[in-house]
Order: C-alpha cells, then structure tokens, then sequence
C-alpha cells in the first residue's frame, strides 16, 4: 500500500461552503492541493506553506503536484505571494492545474507565460484523471500513491462537508 509519508496536512472550512485540503507524500514527491471556494487567511497560510514545503523536497525525481481549483480565484495579493514562492530555485515540480472553469484555465495560463523566474514544468486540464496522466508521462512511470493521495483528499472534502 503507498505510504503518504506519514505527514498529512488538511484544513477545511465548511460553514462558508469553501477549504483548502492539502495532502503529501513526502517520500515519493508527491502532492494534491484542493481549493474549493474562497479561503481564509488561514487556509492562505497553509497553501504557502505547502508550496515551500515541496521546494524542500530533495529527492532524485522531480516532485509531481496537482493543484484542484474550484471556484476559487486568487486576488492580486495572492498572486503575488505566488509569484514570489513558486520562483524559488529548489521548487521544481511538475505541476498540473486542475479546474473545470475553461476561463480560469485561461487565467492561470496567461499568467504562467509572464513568469520570468519558473523552474518548474506545468501544464493545465479540465479533469484530474487527465492531470495523473500527464504527471506519470513526465515522471516516466505509474503514480499509484498518487491515486491514493487522490482518494485520501476526496475523503477529506467529504468528511469537512459533513
């Protein structure tokens, strides 16, 4: 069974029909974000941390990352601190945003050609499964613990909606 390196971080606000879930395995370099509505400066927080988190991993592969994104849009604010984090040298993460919102889409991907300072690869799609698929071409094999991070984010966002 993959392991999700014991480390597991989630944070959910429900009572304003929104979360941020975030869940890794720090073992294999492997991470699923979810945004779900607007989020507190809390959630704001722990995102930031996430991203830092992954520019830690030293591993021999290069870290694969899903970014789920409903019905949530970063302010400028936000962007920034994006910008800011996601430069770092040491995070170099495939990276697949995942939105059903072709617009939004759009969005992340007109900002993502006026990076200068990327070092990561990303790329953009309208379902998650498509997202896994990508990542394990890049990486070159299966991501199982990845569907299992998957399941253990699905379970999360159910559990908060209770």
């Amino acid at each position: 069974m993959p392991h999700d390196g014991g480390v597991v971080q989630a944070s959910a606000a429900t009572d304003r029909g929104s979360m941020y879930i975030g869940k890794h395995d720090d073992e294999r370099g492997l991470a699923i974000w979810r945004f779900v509505g607007s989020v507190t400066p809390q959630e704001w927080k722990q995102h930031i941390a996430d991203i830092d988190r992954v520019a830690r991993w030293q591993l021999p592969d290069r870290p694969s990352v899903i970014l789920e994104i409903i019905g949530f849009t970063p302010n400028a604010g936000q962007r920034a601190e994006l910008a800011e984090h996601s430069a770092t040298p040491t995070y170099r993460p495939y990276l697949a945003f995942v939105s059903t919102n072709a617009l939004l889409r759009g969005t992340l991907q007109a900002i993502a050609w006026k990076q200068a300072k990327k070092h990561y690869e990303e790329a953009f799609f309208s379902n998650t499964d498509a997202a896994i698929r990508w990542l394990e071409e890049q990486r070159g094999s299966r991501l199982e613990a990845l569907l299992t991070l998957r399941s253990a984010v699905d379970r999360a966002a159910r559990s908060a909606s209770l």
